[in-house]
């Protein structure tokens, strides 16, 4: 019996989800792409080996590459990170304004309070204190 006319899949049994194959030339019988590939490897994304067979990206071989590259980048040596040219900044004994930190480091400023808030604040959880001085300017700074 055709699983168009019972409305259930091929190879599982299971209820049709989404029937889009007639397109690629077979008959909408299939629940997903997993099941339509164990009957027809042709139209399988992924083989037992884990090798993508379609020429379009997916999102596993974008997470794929992404890792690869994050384990090839040489990790930077201590000290030399924009982070830590922040932490540097806000340990001088005056600390530092908003503006020193985006120059220091070439980011805007939602990125620094960002950076303050939940690196140097929650993750570190270093006292960072923050006061107005006279001229209208913020000056952050950590207890050393």
């Amino acid at each position: 019996m055709n699983a168009l006319h019972s409305n259930t899949c091929a190879n599982c049994n299971g209820p049709l989800r989404c029937p889009t194959y007639r397109a690629k030339g077979i008959d909408a019988e299939y629940c997903s792409r997993a099941c339509l590939g164990a009957k027809h490897p042709q139209f399988a994304t992924i083989t037992k080996e884990g090798e993508n067979m379609k020429t379009k990206k997916s999102k596993t071989a974008k997470a794929t590459k992404i890792t690869k590259a994050a384990k090839t980048k040489k990790a930077a040596p201590a000290g030399s990170t924009k982070g830590a040219t922040i932490l540097e900044l806000l340990r001088r004994k005056d600390g530092a304004t908003l503006t020193e930190l985006m120059k220091a480091t070439g980011w805007q400023a939602h990125s620094v309070r960002g950076f303050l808030a939940g690196n140097v604040r929650k993750k570190m959880g270093l006292d960072l204190s923050s006061t107005k001085r006279e001229d209208g300017q913020r000056v952050y700074q950590v207890a050393a």
